[in-house]
């Protein structure tokens, strides 16, 4: 059993759930997001980390309630997140890509032949890397001499994509084999 599968066997557990339970969850969860996107914000070099931490509580979202839930707690962290941290590339990155990718990985995962599926979500990921390595130049660096060219950007940020995308259908598995118990007991799900 794949990851993806482990979490489509829990969308049946979803539906026992009450809509206010499934609420409280995305909000702890959301809180969840945005105390890890404020400590990325304090430690400058944690804000990849805090934001790729940060997409995990949205996939626990995701598995124990639902798309929409997970989509509700994406939203509601970046938007608080975004207005209350002193250092925005981490609300940012949550924001333009971190936060929603674990909600489209599951509708892109079943896209067929596998290679377009991954075609996919190369693509989406370089379209927020774009946004995200311009506009940060635009806005925050402009002037300042760029270290590395593009393509080494793109090269290493690919690189960390694809492991990215491997660590969140490892942790979905890990979650649900492991952790969902634990955390919840069985009466919840």
């Amino acid at each position: 059993m794949n990851a993806w599968a482990a979490i489509s066997s829990a969308a049946a557990d979803m539906k026992k759930k009450s809509s206010a339970a499934k609420t409280a969850l995305s909000g702890v969860f959301a809180a969840v997001c945005v105390a890890l996107l404020f400590i990325g914000s304090l430690i400058d070099t944690l804000d990849l980390s805090a934001a790729a931490a940060a997409s995990v509580a949205v996939l626990a979202v995701l598995i124990e309630a639902g798309a929409g839930y997970a989509f509700g707690a994406y939203a509601a962290a970046s938007v608080i997140s975004l207005l209350i941290l002193p250092q925005k590339s981490a609300a940012l990155l949550f924001a333009l890509f971190a936060g929603y990718y674990p909600v489209l990985k599951v509708f892109l995962h079943k896209i067929r032949p596998r290679a377009l599926s991954y075609a996919a979500r190369f693509a989406v990921f370089n379209a927020a890397f774009c946004l995200l390595l311009y506009g940060f130049r635009k806005v925050f660096a402009a002037g300042e001499t760029v270290l590395l060219p593009d393509w080494a950007f793109f090269a290493a940020g690919n690189a960390v994509f694809a492991l990215y995308d491997l660590a969140l259908e490892k942790l979905s598995f890990f979650y649900v084999r492991n952790i969902r118990d634990k955390l919840f007991g069985r009466r919840f799900h």
